[in-house]
């Protein structure tokens, strides 16, 4: 019935540990799990179907190709936010197998109503957390060619950063250009009640 929401509490085992989290979400052998828990106790049926929809590329703004002050290469030293392998935190100590160098530590990424601040990350990175963002909810594609990792600041003003293009525009020297492209869509086929323990 349209309207009606109902929530669950699902408590489930699995035979073995599964590696940390990280700002990827949970590790793939452990989606893998909630996929086949989802299927059998609420025979849940999905497809990934891939539609064109309107997108964003990410562009250069200004001609010359200039970066805006708040975007520059990044000299590393940190792993990218968004890597999927565990690493170090102040909450996580991942100890590298015997012969293996530790893991560099993890880059910090802030991201708040006054802006959004990060190190050593690609733009292919960027892209998903601008598409993120409430005035875009769509998928951003990197149209830049810049290579590499960059450190950038996005906003940090005293008030709150506002829409994001101009700040793009000013600060980074990009901007989001309207597009049509290929994007997926998880269709949910059939689901139902849970079955009982």
């Amino acid at each position: 019935v349209e309207g009606v929401e109902e929530r669950y509490d699902i408590e489930a085992r699995a035979a073995h540990e599964f590696p940390a989290s990280t700002t990827m979400g949970i590790p793939l052998d452990a989606q893998a799990a909630l996929r086949t828990l989802l299927a059998e106790r609420f025979n849940l049926k999905v497809r990934i179907e891939v539609q064109r929809r309107p997108i964003y590329e990410l562009v250069m703004h200004r001609e010359d190709g200039r970066l805006g002050q708040n975007l520059k290469p990044s000299k590393g030293g940190c792993r990218s936010a968004f890597q999927r392998e565990p690493v170090n935190t102040a909450l996580i100590n991942v100890k590298p197998a015997d012969g293996e160098p530790q893991p560099l530590p993890p880059c910090l990424l802030g991201i708040g109503p006054m802006g959004i601040s990060t190190t050593n990350m690609p733009m292919t990175d960027l892209v998903r957390i601008l598409g993120m963002r409430p005035e875009v909810n769509t998928t951003v594609i990197d149209r830049t060619g810049l290579t590499g990792n960059f450190d950038f600041t996005i906003g940090g003003a005293p008030e709150p950063m506002g829409p994001i293009k101009p700040l793009l525009e000013s600060q980074l020297g990009l901007t989001l250009r309207p597009a049509e492209g290929p994007v997926e869509i998880l269709v949910i086929e059939s689901i139902d009640h849970p079955t009982e323990n």
